[in-house]
């Protein structure tokens, strides 16, 4: 007969460890006291004999517990922070209708951004059409990417205004079509550039409901909205991830 769904009994478990009534706090582990799931299974198989008298005690239970414990992912206390991308470059900006993604030639790794495409607004209403030819001008998904974050500064050299920047994922390309597939809007943003000659910063999370699948592309729309003339902005984008997820979102990691 299989065991009670674990749903109905939460609310019980959860009793036991708040009638503890202890303050949270993280607890750092030594490297050396986390093992992989050899010596985990080792350990069971040699502390936990049946039909040998004192084969499972008390004592080896409490070991092997906390050892668990000490050498598994909490997602409370370990959350893994990572850096999909840095970089540097500049927009030599000519028009206030222009959103620029890359260089054509280099791809999105070039420290001069040339490529542009005119659509008037780029956001969740306004989904850009995205030509495979512009392919290599996106940062590809190596693996589910939580909490993406777009941070960096902007500095207008000439200049002041608002520049807005939009961020979209989209299928990888494929010989069947001469656009991205399944274009989604990822996040939107304004950087107020009212200082000329000063790196304004900027920071936006989409949270960590929000996943970015393995497989897909990313990429950056950069408008400078303010435009007046002949104005060139100095650019540092980052994109940060987490593998922390929601209480109600699922994920597997690999130790």
């Amino acid at each position: 007969m299989p065991t009670n769904d674990y749903n109905s009994s939460a609310s019980i478990y959860k009793a036991l460890f708040d009638a503890l009534n202890r303050t949270p706090a993280v607890a750092l582990v030594p490297e050396n006291e986390e093992y992989n799931r050899d010596e985990l299974f080792h350990f069971i198989e040699e502390k936990f004999k049946t039909n040998i008298k004192g084969g499972i005690t008390a004592e080896n239970l409490r070991a092997v517990l906390h050892t668990i414990v000490k050498s598994s992912i909490i997602k409370k206390d370990d959350e893994r922070q990572g850096l999909l991308m840095a970089k540097s470059f500049q927009v030599s900006s000519g028009a206030a209708d222009r959103w620029y993604l890359g260089n054509f030639t280099y791809g999105w790794d070039y420290h001069i951004w040339s490529q542009y495409v005119t659509n008037t607004n780029l956001d969740s209403s306004n989904i850009p059409s995205i030509s495979g030819s512009f392919a290599h001008l996106a940062i590809d998904v190596p693996f589910p990417l939580y909490n993406f974050t777009v941070k960096g500064s902007i500095s207008n050299t000439v200049g002041t205004g608002i520049v807005d920047m939009a961020f979209f994922y989209s299928d990888n390309d494929d010989s069947s079509n001469v656009f991205l597939q399944n274009v989604t809007f990822i996040t939107s943003l304004q950087v107020d550039c009212n200082v000329t000659q000063t790196a304004i910063a900027f920071s936006q999370s989409v949270g960590d409901s929000f996943v970015i699948p393995e497989g897909k592309k990313i990429f950056a729309f950069i408008r400078n909205t303010g435009y007046d003339n002949n104005e060139k902005l100095r650019i540092n984008l980052q994109y940060q991830y987490t593998n922390k997820v929601s209480t109600s979102a699922s994920f597997a990691t690999t130790r």
